[in-house]
Parts: C-alpha cells; structure tokens; sequence
C-alpha cells in the first residue's frame, strides 16, 4: 500500500519539515558525511504537508545529487512511514537542517511519488516554477575535504575585500609540496581548492543545470560549510584573477560548468548542444531536465512522459527540432555511424535520432549556427504550439525535404568514395517488355516550370507517386546489373576520411538544401530562412517496395573543400528533390 495519498490538484505538491526526536544527532555535525552508521541509525524525522505551488509560502528546494538510487542504505521517517534514501541525501538533509532547522524543503526523490507515472509526469513539469518559486535554492555538492575547508576560509577572505595574498590566507592547509617559489605554491593551492568544488558530480548533473540557472536565490553546502552561491562565484573569480596575474602567459583557471549565457530565446537544439556533458540515471532526464529553460510560450506542447522509452523521447526531441524549428543542424549528431549496433551503447534508436546519452563533438560545434526562437509573435507562437500538439511522440519515421545528388561507389583499397549519377535507363519505365519513354524526360516535359537546367544537370521535383516510381526503377537497374554508362561514370572523388563511418557503396549523397519553391513540402517554420545551413549527408536505401532510408551521418564535403562549399554532385546529370522518408 502506497504512504503517498493523491495531490488534491495538478499545482499541488508536498514539503518537509524536520521533526527533531527524543536522542535526535541532527545538530551533531561529528555525525555529518559520516559513512560509518549503519542503516537505520541516524534515521532523519519530517512531516510533510500539502502546498500550491501559486501560493506555497516560504520553503527551500533542495539541488543534489542522488547518488546510486538503487543503494538505499538510510532512513527517514515521514509521517510515521519508513523511506529509504541515499546515503547522500541522507546527509544533506542533515547539513541543511543543522543550519535550518524550521525551514519546509522540497525534496524530489521524496515529494514526488516516483512509482506514480501520472504523478510523476505531472510533478516534473512543474520543476521550474518550485525551483524558481522557492525562498532559497540549498546546493548540497558534498562532503568536506582539507582542500574544501581551505576554499570556504578564501571566501571569507574574499568577501572580507581581502587581498589573496599569503599574508591574508594564514590558515590554509596547503599539501602542496614546498617549492622555493612560495607565492607559486600558494596560487596553486588557492586553484587545487576551487577546483575540489567544481569537479564535484553536482556541477554535471543534467536536472542542476535547470535548478541554479532558476534560482532567486542559492545558497552552496559543503559538509558543515555555507555560503551564498554568488560568494561562491565570486571566489573562484578571485582566484582565476590572481592565477591570471601572476602566471599570465599560461595561466591555469577554474571553469564554473553552469554559469553559461542566459538567454530567453535558446532553441531546444541549442540547450540540448550546451547540456551534452551533463549526465543523469535516466537518459530521459537529459530531455525532461531542460524544458522550464525553454523560450516561455514556445514549447508547451512538451509534456514530460515516463510512460515513453528514453529512445521514443530523443526522437521525439529530434523530431520538434526538425519539424517544429527547423533546425536541420541536429542532423549532424545522428546517423548510423554514432548508433552501435552492441556494447554498453546500443540502442534502438531511429537512425535520424541524436544520442543525447553520450557527447558529440558535431553537436556542440554545429549549434553555434542554431536559431532563435522568436517569442514577441503571438501568432507565431500560436502556430508553433498548433503544429508541436500534431506530432506523434511514439513514431520512429520522419519526412524530410532535400535533394538526392548521386550514389556511391565505395573502394576500400583506395580509401576513397565515388560519386555517380543516377542513371538514365533507371529512369524508364519497363511495361510488358516495351520501354516508356523515360519517366524523369516526362517530368521535365510536363513540368519545364519546376526544372532548372544547369549546364549538364537538372534538379527535378517529384511528388511522393513519382519518387515511388523512380525508386522501383533504380531498383530495377540494379537487379539486372545494367553495365549503361552513365552508371559508371564518376562525377566527384571522395576521400573516406571524409565520409561518415560505415558508408558503403549504394548509400545517397543527400542535403536538406532545396529550391524555394520546395519550402511548401517543409512542415517547418517559414521565418528566418537565412539562418538555416544546409550540409550534405549519406543515406542508406532500406530494400523494399517504397522509398525509405536510414541515416548514416554527415560527410564533410569533397576533400579539397571545406562543408561550407556546396560543390558536390558539379556534373551529376540528375539531381532528385522529394520528401525522404527515414526510419
């Protein structure tokens, strides 16, 4: 039987209050971080109560880290029920109330019934407003050190208006080795100990991401240690100054993971990109952990749902980058190259669909061409959140608009890939015995409008019939092994250096770029046309009676050339436009 009773409405949660019992070691801060008691000893005693998040009143929210959630060695008595927690937070509810006693604090692993799909699902989405509404964000990073001990005595010096000088920091511990340049020592120690704080696991959590960058106001613990986070910040600064003056050609600085530009206009695509390193249990949390930082109005058809696969969450992600943002960048973290087919990495995952579990460089270098969100629009908003409701967070296919420039012959030996043109016999249609005339010269007579002739090329528009049709005649082509020249001959020389893994020969060259009067194929946002880049990618034809393909990755363009140079398929008799459907 569940110890949770069912929230009275959906902006409803709970919080704790400390409850100090007869022998209670609350206030002992010998016992804080102490691993040596065993499980049921130091048990923490609370009552929680039921508050709107409209009007809660004052309470902290406490940021941590979970620690292993399937070790659950502690207790806390709720209510008069038995729950058992982490080691870890264990000991920063005792470090927090030590310092708080009578202060009500939100707890996720306890507030929020976790076996409660509904309730779940409800209660993270509202993460945001607790976090930013709550009187004080307490950060528990962890347990003391000689080295943190040392850095919260620098903060005092430097909030103090100190100088960080030997002289002012008397009392550090300094395990450095001596050396006879001790103002050198020094400077190194001040930076072993910022840097003791931030390589804790708090720094790289996904949900702490979102907890600070909401908070009013926060406060950073550490053991029996306490200070305002903005001290905190402030310390480090000192720090990486000092280091910058006194080192300055090499200079050694402490980098603070989750002081990043605020922005009220991030792309999904963008927040995914800057977030990669952090890590969760959950690989859905990667996606669930970010929505109250997006653009306010913009994405409030994403509604966190633990009913799904975390593979169904990434597409779906995927999916409103493309379909909704028009961010067709975030292609160039997906394919089948980063998608292991075994190991600790495999995965089920639709081969358009970016791994969000693990960092890719493509990534985090091309979200630097991301796109804003336009939120002053209304109308705009309006439209966005419309097209967001229609899409499907189960389906694994996509359709997306682009241009087909040729196929691939791939030489192993030679570590290279050549380009060859569709060929033209493909392009008939076998009836009985007798030849059609070709499908595609048919297009080109019917629809000369929709035809641009450049030099020996053309770029042909189908609709999804006729890229049907086209499909079973490439099929055609090649099951009866037509030796025809114009399937022979190479148009471009890559190197396979430059082609994504495991390209093979019969995969596309493929690019999301296509004529304008193709933008009404695309379900994406019209504005801002002139920040969408387009690269060029090999697809993979899946074997069957319809055009679909998988997604092998980006390619790099032809090796003289860098990706900005669309210089690729320069001679290719036919290029495709059509909507290609991946899987």
């Amino acid at each position: 039987m569940s110890i949770y009773n069912k929230l009275p409405s959906s902006r409803s949660t709970r919080v704790l209050t400390f409850k100090p019992t007869p022998g209670s070691n609350i206030d002992d801060d010998e016992t804080l971080g102490d691993p040596s008691h065993e499980p049921g000893n130091g048990a923490v005693h609370c009552e929680w109560s039921v508050i709107s998040v409209d009007d809660p009143g004052p309470y902290f929210a406490l940021s941590y880290v979970w620690g292993d959630p399937n070790v659950r060695e502690h207790d806390l008595i709720c209510n008069g029920h038995l729950i058992r927690i982490t080691y870890n937070l264990w000991v920063a509810l005792k470090a927090v109330w030590s310092k708080f006693p009578t202060r009500r604090l939100w707890v996720d692993a306890v507030c929020i019934n976790q076996d409660d799909i509904p309730e779940r699902n409800q209660q993270v989405a509202m993460m945001g407003d607790i976090y930013s509404r709550a009187e004080c964000v307490a950060v528990w990073v962890g347990e003391a050190t000689p080295h943190s001990d040392d850095f919260f005595k620098i903060v005092e010096v430097v909030k103090a208006g100190d100088m960080l000088t030997p002289g002012n920091c008397p009392n550090l511990v300094n395990s450095r080795k001596k050396t006879q340049d001790s103002e050198r020592d020094f400077m190194y120690h001040l930076l072993d100990c910022a840097t003791d704080i931030v390589r804790r696991p708090w720094f790289i959590r996904a949900w702490t991401f979102q907890e600070i960058r909401l908070s009013k106001k926060a406060s950073m613990h550490c053991g029996s240690h306490i200070a305002p986070i903005g001290d905190f910040v402030d310390t480090v600064t000192a720090i990486n100054r000092f280091s910058t003056l006194h080192d300055f050609c090499s200079a050694r600085t402490v980098n603070i993971p989750f002081f990043a530009a605020k922005t009220s206009f991030m792309s999904l695509y963008r927040l995914l990109a800057q977030s990669q390193y952090r890590a969760s249990s959950d690989p859905r949390d990667k996606i669930y952990s970010l929505l109250s930082m997006l653009p306010h109005g913009a994405y409030d058809f994403i509604k966190p749902d633990y009913s799904l696969t975390y593979e169904e969450v990434f597409a779906y992600a995927c999916r409103v980058c493309i379909e909704v943002d028009n961010e067709m960048n975030v292609l160039g973290g997906a394919g089948l190259q980063y998608h292991p087919s075994e190991g600790d990495l495999c995965s089920n995952l639709p081969s358009w669909t970016v791994d969000w579990r693990v960092r890719n460089d493509n990534i985090s270098y091309w979200q630097k061409l991301s796109r804003t969100i336009n939120i002053t629009n209304p109308e705009a908003l309006s439209i966005r959140n419309e097209l967001g409701t229609k899409l499907d967070p189960t389906s694994r296919k996509i359709h997306i608009s682009g241009t087909a420039l040729g196929r691939f012959r791939v030489y192993e030996t030679k570590s290279s890939a050549f380009l060859t043109p569709f060929p033209k016999c493909a392009m008939k249609i076998s009836r009985g015995g007798s030849t059609k005339e070709g499908f595609l010269i048919q297009c080109a007579r019917k629809l000369k409008s929709t035809i641009t002739k450049r030099k020996s090329s053309s770029v042909n528009r189908l609709s999804d019939g006729d890229f049907a049709t086209l499909w079973r005649g490439l099929a055609l082509h090649d099951n009866q092994q037509c030796k025809c020249r114009s399937a022979t001959k190479s148009e471009a020389l890559y190197k396979l250096q430059d082609m994504p893994g495991g390209l093979k020969t019969g995969d596309w060259l493929w690019t999301t770029k296509i004529d304008e009067e193709m933008e009404e194929f695309s379900l994406a946002s019209r504005e801002h046309k002139d920040e969408i880049h387009h690269f060029h990618y090999g697809l993979r034809p899946v074997e069957g009676s319809e055009p679909c393909f998988q997604l092998v990755g980006m390619t790099n363009g032809l090796s003289e050339v860098g990706p900005y140079v669309d210089r690729t398929g320069r001679g290719a008799s036919v290029k495709i436009q059509a909507k290609f459907l991946f899987i």
